[in-house]
C-alpha cells in the first residue's frame, strides 16, 4: 500500500537521523538531507502521481483540496518513532515534499565546545523559543547575520549593512549562553554548560543557521549567519545568462569583495548545473552553507576542515564531473584546483578579490606557473549597489582567458586585460541607469570611467 512504502521511508529518516527526506518529481529520486549531503534512498525516478500516492493517506482532508490547487502545504503527522512536518510544494507538473522530524534539529557532532572556564551564574530562566523567534525574523527582514552582546543591542545584518533590531530588547550574557545550550541535542547539553565555546549548527525547514557562542570580557556574545535551505535561483540572484558559458573541464573563478553574495552566486551557479544535465558535483565548504538539489544528477557536499591534502585525495577517488570550491585564496587550495582539473573534470571557486583582474593577479602570485594559466577559463566577478528600492543590485564583468589574455599575463601587463573584458561593471551600471534601477549619481560614485559612464547614460537616453 501506498502509506507503507511512505513508512518504510520515514523509518529510514530516523534510522540514519538524517535532518530530512526529499520526494521531487522527475530527478533520480529519492534522497535524505544528513550533515550537509544528499543521500540517495530510493533511486528509482518518481513521477508527481506516485508522490500524491505516497501523501495521500497523511494529507490533512481539509488540505488535499489547498494541495491540488498547488498552494503550498505544511501539516504534522504522529509516526511510531516520533512526529514530522511535511512540506508539500507544487510547481506546474511537478511536486517536491520535505519530511523532516520534529526532533532536536542538530546532531551531536554539530555541536563542539573548547572547555576552559566555567560560565557565569545564570540567575534568569529562559524559554528557548525566545531565540527561535529572532532566528526566524531574520529571513523576512533579508538578514544574513545576527548578534547579541550583552546588555547591547540586537544586531542584524541587512542588505550588507549592519544595523539594530529595535523591537528586540537586549540580552543578558546568561539568557545568550543558556538559549543557545537549549538548541543543542539533549545529551550534550550537560557537557555545553561548562564550555566557554559552543559552536553548532541548526536547521529549521527554510534555513540553516550556524551559531558561535563565546565568552568574553562582558560575558557571553553570540554571532550567528543564517543560509537559506533553498538555493536561489540564477534568475533570482539577476545572474546574467552569459554564465551559462562556464563549462568544461578547466578552472573558473568566482570573485568578489566581502559581503557581495559570492557564495550565493556560486550556490546558485551549481545548482543551475545540476537540474540542467546529470552531473555528479562535490561541494567543498568550510562549513555547510547551501543545500544543493540533486535535480537530475548527484550531489556530495565535504568540509573543508583537516588536512586538505586527505579531502582532495578522496575527491580523486570520486567520480565527480565537477568540484566546487567555497574558497580558493591560497596556493594549496589553488594546487588541488588545477590538478583537478589537469584529470579532465570542471573546477569552479570563489576568491576574494574585488575585481576579474585582481583575481588574476592573485591567481598569478599564488600559483604562477605555465601548468596553471593553461587552466584557468575564465574569471567573474561581481558587486552590490544599493538600488533606488533600498535592496542592492548586482554589477557583474566577465574576463575570458583565452591565449590572449595568457599572453599579456606573461608579459607582466595586467592592465591591459580589462580591455578583453567581455562585460564590465560599468556596462552593468550603464544597463542599471537606464532600466531606472539606480540613480546616475550612485552609478557615477562606483564608476571605473565616470565619463564614459555619463555620456553612454546620455546618448542611451537621446536615443
Amino acid at each position: 500500500m501506498a502509506q507503507s512504502r511512505l513508512q518504510q521511508l520515514i523509518d529510514h529518516l530516523f534510522a540514519t537521523s538524517a535532518s530530512a527526506l526529499v520526494l521531487e518529481s522527475n530527478t533520480t529520486g529519492v534522497w535524505l538531507q544528513a550533515g550537509g549531503a544528499s543521500l540517495p534512498a530510493f533511486r528509482q525516478p518518481l513521477r508527481t502521481g506516485q508522490i500524491l500516492l505516497l501523501l495521500s493517506d497523511v494529507v490533512p482532508k481539509d488540505q488535499s483540496t489547498q494541495l491540488l490547487s498547488g498552494t503550498p502545504t505544511r501539516f504534522t503527522v504522529q509516526q511510531p518513532q516520533g512526529e514530522v512536518a511535511i512540506h508539500i510544494t507544487l510547481t506546474g507538473d511537478d511536486v517536491r515534499a520535505e519530511i523532516i522530524p520534529v526532533v532536536t534539529p542538530v546532531s551531536a557532532r554539530a555541536a563542539t565546545t573548547t572547555a576552559a572556564m566555567a560560565p557565569q551564574a545564570q540567575t534568569t530562566e529562559v524559554v528557548p523559543t525566545a531565540l527561535m523567534v529572532l532566528l526566524g525574523a531574520m529571513a523576512p527582514r533579508r538578514a544574513t547575520h545576527l548578534h547579541l552582546s550583552p546588555g547591547r543591542n540586537v544586531f542584524a545584518r541587512i542588505d550588507g549593512q549592519l544595523q539594530p533590531l529595535a523591537d528586540f530588547s537586549p540580552w543578558s550574557s546568561s539568557a545568550i549562553h543558556e538559549a543557545v545550550v537549549n538548541l543543542a541535542p539533549i545529551e550534550a547539553r550537560e557537557s555545553l554548560r561548562d564550555a566557554r565555546r559552543v559552536k553548532l549548527t541548526h536547521l529549521t525547514e527554510d534555513s540553516i543557521f550556524h551559531l558561535l557562542a563565546q565568552q568574553g570580557a562582558e560575558g557571553y556574545s553570540l554571532a550567528v549567519r543564517c543560509v537559506p535551505r533553498t538555493v536561489p535561483s540564477m534568475r533570482a540572484l539577476h545572474l546574467p545568462p552569459e554564465m551559462s558559458s562556464m563549462r568544461g573541464a578547466g578552472v573558473w573563478l568566482i570573485a568578489g569583495g566581502a559581503k557581495q553574495g559570492r557564495s550565493s552566486t556560486l550556490a546558485s551557479f551549481v545548482q543551475s548545473m545540476l537540474l540542467g544535465s546529470a552531473q555528479s558535483v562535490l561541494m567543498l565548504e568550510e562549513a555547510p552553507e547551501h543545500v544543493l538539489r540533486p535535480g537530475n544528477g548527484l550531489v556530495q557536499h565535504r568540509a573543508l576542515e583537516g588536512e586538505l591534502t586527505e579531502v582532495m585525495k578522496d575527491a580523486r577517488l570520486g567520480d565527480f564531473d565537477v568540484i566546487a570550491f567555497s574558497s580558493l585564496d591560497d596556493s594549496a587550495s589553488l594546487g588541488h584546483a588545477v590538478r583537478m582539473a589537469d584529470q579532465g573534470r570542471m573546477v569552479v571557486g570563489v576568491v576574494h578579490a574585488d575585481t576579474s583582474v585582481a583575481a588574476m593577479q592573485k591567481w598569478v602570485s599564488c600559483s604562477g606557473d605555465a601548468r596553471s594559466m593553461a587552466m584557468l577559463r575564465g574569471v567573474f566577478a561581481q558587486k552590490l549597489i544599493k538600488n533606488i528600492d533600498g535592496e542592492r543590485s548586482l554589477l557583474w564583468e566577465y574576463l575570458p582567458v583565452h591565449e590572449a589574455a595568457r599572453a599579456q599575463v606573461r608579459a607582466g601587463s595586467f592592465s591591459e586585460l580589462a580591455s578583453m573584458r567581455s562585460h564590465s561593471f560599468d556596462d552593468s551600471l550603464c544597463e542599471l541607469v537606464r532600466s531606472g534601477s539606480v540613480e546616475l549619481t550612485d552609478a557615477l560614485e562606483v564608476a571605473e570611467d565616470q565619463q564614459q559612464l555619463r555620456a553612454r547614460v546620455s546618448l542611451q537616453s537621446a536615443a
